[in-house]
């Protein structure tokens, strides 16, 4: 006559008799296999975890604390134990709910656990094992807080790569202050080295542009945090510092530039009123001259991304509706279909642009070739532009969002990741998919931060404020992707 036990939420069926020797008494106890085996990389989420015995099991002994399912935290996972009449050395561990993907778990099976036959099996064995993710994800062992690693605590710099180097220039480092200090990152030793070549003075809220010979252009901005906004120019080179710049036609921060002919075109931001311009400028031939267009609506804290020669595209901001190509001398506007403020965007592998939320989900990609603009598949959060937007993985076609001010949460400092992959033609229009990431977050909210891929790949975020009152800090937080993440071990 068989017995059932019921044990926690599962259901176990004792089975009398032993699957044990002859006359020389019980024989030895031990696991046989597991269901992950130890180490094992990409479990399915529901796939069923068991434990193969070498004898029929004392259903007595099995207990949620000797069979032991945690997190990655120490946190145990509830899971209900159970033993089929038909296989009754086999234990199988039924998590409830499912297992989420891209997370690592450690099954402890207790030395505790007897046989039928009342054989201990001694020693303690542990299996670890990663699950598997049925979309892109960013798991928690890929995040690495590595402390502060900034020289000077920054908030609103900018950062600019020239060639395989890269450089946090500037940024306000204080409620009152802003600094003229330059730090170069090291991805050998993943921290950032402070350069002795200064800017001219203090400075943030500006533009850096890359000039054809390498050297940073730096526009405007201001000087301190509420101040007058700056007509003041410079050229930064990393080796000898920096040399003044011809002066802007009109004082400006928070305005866009872009490389443009042989030289630089700026537009909008706010001038000496405090309201936004709708003035362009181009330096050319050493001196800034103003372009014979004008924006249709004024705009400020926008983007910019040139084509060619002499093709701009000024991406709405400023909570506008308009945005704007530029050529040499034509300013053409149209609707772009949302309005934002402080976006952020990048160029696609193809040639079209990709501007990502800014007090807005929406996501719209602009086609140079089809002179449109598509609006996209939304995020989950509202993004001002003090978060970071950076390639991620080596398809070409994924981006990761980090951090920023969440305005519908009142403006609260997040630590969210989204992913946002690219797809290039669904059905004739350009689209993205969005991948909200669930079980990972940056180890602290970041806002106001600069985001950059390191030349190995991997995206680095640093400096910004943890929360909407706080200070700037010097907090560096890394992120490995599957370029730079090692061949994963569980541990």
């Amino acid at each position: 006559m068989r017995a059932w036990v019921l044990f926690g939420i599962g259901l176990l069926a004792a089975c009398g008799g032993g699957g044990g020797g002859g006359g020389g008494g019980p024989a030895a106890f031990a696991i046989v296999s597991t269901v992950p085996a130890d180490g094992t990389i990409g479990f399915a989420p529901g796939a069923g975890i068991s434990v193969n015995f070498s004898d029929n099991v004392d259903v007595g002994t099995l207990t949620q604390s000797t069979l032991v399912l945690t997190r990655t935290d120490g946190s145990q996972v509830p899971a209900s134990i159970v033993t089929a009449p038909a296989n009754p050395r086999n234990v199988q561990v039924r998590p409830s709910p499912d297992l989420p993907p891209d997370a690592r778990f450690h099954l402890l099976v207790k030395g505790a656990i007897r046989s039928a036959a009342g054989v201990p099996l001694g020693a303690d064995k542990g299996v670890c094992f990663i699950t598997s993710g049925p979309v892109p994800a960013v798991r928690e062992d890929q995040i690495l807080d590595l402390g502060d690693r900034l020289n000077v605590p920054r908030y609103l710099a900018q950062v600019v790569r020239t060639g395989s180097r890269v450089f946090v220039i500037g940024g306000h480092t204080s409620a009152t202050g802003a600094t003229d200090t330059v730090e170069e990152w090291d991805p050998g030793t993943r921290t950032f080295k402070l350069l002795s070549a200064k800017l001219l003075g203090p400075r943030a809220e500006f533009t850096a542009t890359v000039l054809s010979d390498g050297r940073i252009l730096l526009v405007g901005g201001v000087a301190a945090p509420g101040g007058a906004p700056l007509a003041t120019t410079e050229t930064f080179d990393p080796s000898i510092g920096s040399s003044p710049g011809p002066p802007l036609l009109e004082a400006r921060r928070w305005h866009a530039a872009s490389r443009f002919r042989t030289g630089v075109l700026v537009s909008g931001g706010f001038g000496g009123t405090g309201d936004p311009l709708d003035s362009l400028e181009v330096l050319e031939n050493g001196s800034w001259i103003a372009h014979s267009g004008h924006l249709a609506q004024p705009s400020a804290q926008h983007l910019q991304f040139s084509r060619g020669f002499d093709e701009v595209y000024v991406a709405v901001g400023n909570l506008g509706q308009i945005a704007a190509r530029v050529d040499s001398v034509a300013v053409t506007s149209f609707f772009e279909g949302d309005a934002r403020f402080r976006s952020q965007g990048v160029v696609l592998h193809d040639g079209r642009v990709m501007i990502v939320a800014g007090d807005t989900r929406s996501v719209v990609i602009h086609d140079f070739d089809q002179d449109a603009s598509y609006l996209a598949t939304k995020l989950l959060f509202d993004r001002r532009g003090a978060y970071s937007l950076t390639t991620w993985g080596s398809s070409g076609r994924l981006y990761l969002t980090a951090g920023g001010f969440q305005i519908s949460a009142g403006g609260r400092v997040i630590g969210s990741l989204e992913l946002v992959e690219y797809l290039q033609n669904p059905g004739g229009a350009p689209n993205v998919a969005i991948y909200t990431v669930t079980a990972s977050e940056l180890p602290v909210p970041m806002a106001g931060h600069v985001g950059f891929n390191d030349p190995l790949g991997a995206t680095v975020l640093a400096g910004g404020i943890e929360d909407a009152a706080g200070a700037p800090t010097r907090r560096v937080v890394m992120i490995l992707d599957d370029r730079t993440t090692p061949p994963a071990t569980c541990q």
